[in-house]
């Protein structure tokens, strides 16, 4: 389907084209009426805006025939010009400038369509000659044509250009939106259901046991993580539906330590040690802050219950009066993560796209690290 700015059709256009139309016939009737014009070349005239008025109303899609059209229009209006006192340049010139500012055409159609017209304006004036000053004056005329239909292609050039990067952009956004929602349900996925799989492992040894009491206990707690991670995914699932958040949203200091109170008290219940230290003043921060060092800790504790199950997490959350940093740390093991993880990946690029943010994991001595910090005032980039 073709664009109508890409053509260049619009109504406006359309009725000045008329209304040109309209003078150019009036005024070669007017001559030929007085017998100041050869019948040959009124005719010419006449054929030259009838052809014009066809490309008027011509459907865009019939480049070929337009291309034919505006050809007419040169050969019929240029060879008549000099007879017509410079009448008959004007459907020439308007053909010119009609090829010329068509983009989807090469723009040297146009060059050419432009040096043939002068061409025949010449041509025209040989069988029926004029002053040098009114031939130099048609010629000036078609070289303006072409110089006005080579502004409006470059124009049009620009609109298009401008509106693919429009696009392009809108699909980059979509891109990004969709890559952070994915991120989101790898650790959601990650945190339930590697808590699933713990929690269901000591099920089956306290029923080996004989405790049923304690693996009801156990299903129970499952069952709330689940729930959880399922809650959890639905949301994320549904933010791809929902318009873009405010980017200048924010939540207090407080409701992030609840979420991480929240996080601790799972690792708990799964049979972690979370000991957690917080220093410095709470801050209001973004709301995409807050989801990334919930997730950064999320992603701290899910490597820890599978990499180094039983070892105590240190977990330490440090304001300043410009950023917010999470520091989750635990005695490695002999299979602790590789930076290579999934999880770790989206998170650095979760950081990466706030204003101050950056996020590492590490061996640090005999211990792994994961360390996120994200400015107070940092929205998504």
């Amino acid at each position: 389907m073709i664009d109508a700015f890409l053509t260049d059709r619009s109504l406006f256009r359309r009725t000045l084209s008329l209304f040109g139309l309209a003078i150019v016939t009036w005024s070669v009737v007017a001559q030929y009426s007085r017998g100041d014009i050869p019948a040959w070349a009124f005719w010419c005239v006449l054929g030259a805006n009838a052809v014009w008025l066809v490309v008027v109303f011509l459907p865009s899609r019939f480049v070929v025939v337009t291309t034919v059209c505006v050809c007419l229009m040169v050969l019929l209006g240029g060879i008549a010009a000099a007879a017509t006192q410079g009448v008959g340049v004007a459907p020439a010139a308007v053909g010119v400038l009609w090829q010329t500012r068509d983009i989807r055409q090469s723009v040297y159609r146009g060059i050419a369509l432009g040096i043939g017209c002068m061409l025949v304006v010449l041509v025209g004036n040989f069988i029926s000659p004029i002053s040098d000053f009114g031939l130099v004056a048609m010629e000036a005329g078609i070289v303006v044509a072409f110089l006005g239909g080579e502004s409006r292609r470059q124009t049009l050039l620009a609109q298009r250009r401008a509106n693919e990067l429009v696009e392009e952009q809108a699909r980059a956004d979509v891109l990004a939106a969709r890559q952070h929602i994915a991120h989101d349900i790898h650790d959601v996925l990650a945190h339930s259901l590697g808590g699933l799989v713990i929690q269901l492992d000591a099920v089956d040894a306290l029923l080996e046991s004989g405790e049923v009491d304690a693996a009801t206990a156990r299903v129970r707690d499952a069952r709330t993580l689940a729930a959880e991670g399922l809650s959890e995914a639905r949301r994320a699932v549904a933010a791809l539906r929902e318009p873009p958040p405010d980017a200048s949203a924010t939540v207090a200091g407080e409701t992030l330590v609840d979420e991480l109170t929240v996080l601790f008290d799972t690792h708990r219940s799964l049979g972690g040690i979370v000991d957690f230290r917080e220093t410095g003043t709470r801050a209001e921060i973004s709301e995409a802050v807050d989801s990334a060092l919930r997730r950064a800790a999320q992603e701290g504790l899910t490597n820890a219950r599978k990499h180094a199950p039983g070892a105590v997490v240190h977990v330490r959350l440090t304001w300043t009066q410009q950023d917010v940093t999470v520091r989750i740390e635990n005695r490695a093991a002999a299979h602790a993560p590789s930076s290579s993880g999934h999880g770790l990946v989206g998170m650095r690029e979760r950081f990466a796209a706030l204003p101050g943010g950056r996020a590492d994991a590490r061996f640090d001595r005999d211990s792994f690290v994961v360390e996120a910090t994200a400015a107070l005032s940092g929205f998504p980039a």
